[in-house]
């Protein structure tokens, strides 16, 4: 895994750039800040079905539909499966389920080490940005702005939105 190195200045940087995705490999979706408990059951459905369309298995984390007052699951819940998507050695892709303004209460209690040493794509977009934008200041791995979960039950231009997305998810720079 690696990158080409940026000098800034008299330093060298090394990102560290995850390896594509391969037909079967597994996405993880994650609900970093609002929780998949706002997708009916048919959604959900529907879009495991538009990824497995594609040759991927995915897989929910445990809490993505925890649900508390604040339309979300508690930190703690959210830093469990942030973590156990990115230890799973199964896991090729990290997914968010949707954005919203919640993520930014993670940053103190995720174990930038275990990002780290356990790099994979990591994909979602809008106000998550917290997230990646940390993982690469902190673990110097590059991640993805792009489709979350919820972008594949869209339907208008939704083929070119995905076939830009498998693109980038399966030819990145390794």
């Amino acid at each position: 895994i690696g990158a080409t190195p940026m000098k800034f200045g008299h330093h060298m940087w090394m990102p560290i750039t995850p390896k594509p995705l391969q037909p079967g490999d597994e996405i993880r979706v994650i609900a970093p800040s609002c929780p998949m408990a706002m997708f009916t059951p048919d959604q959900i459905k529907d879009n495991i079905e538009r990824l497995e369309k594609y040759g991927y298995r995915v897989t929910i984390s445990k809490n993505a539909s925890e649900s508390n007052a604040f339309e979300s699951s508690s930190v703690e819940s959210r830093v469990a499966d942030f973590h156990d998507a990115f230890f799973d050695p199964n896991v090729k892709l990290v997914l968010t389920a949707i954005g919203g303004h919640l993520s930014i209460q993670m940053l103190s209690s995720i174990d930038w080490n275990l990002i780290r040493d356990n790099p994979k794509l990591y994909c979602g977009y809008s106000d998550i940005t917290a997230l990646p934008n940390a993982i690469l200041a902190k673990c110097d791995l590059i991640t993805y702005s792009g489709l979350h979960f919820s972008t594949f039950r869209l339907q208008q231009q939704f083929e070119y939105n995905a076939q830009s997305w498998l693109a980038d998810m399966t030819t990145t720079d390794s």
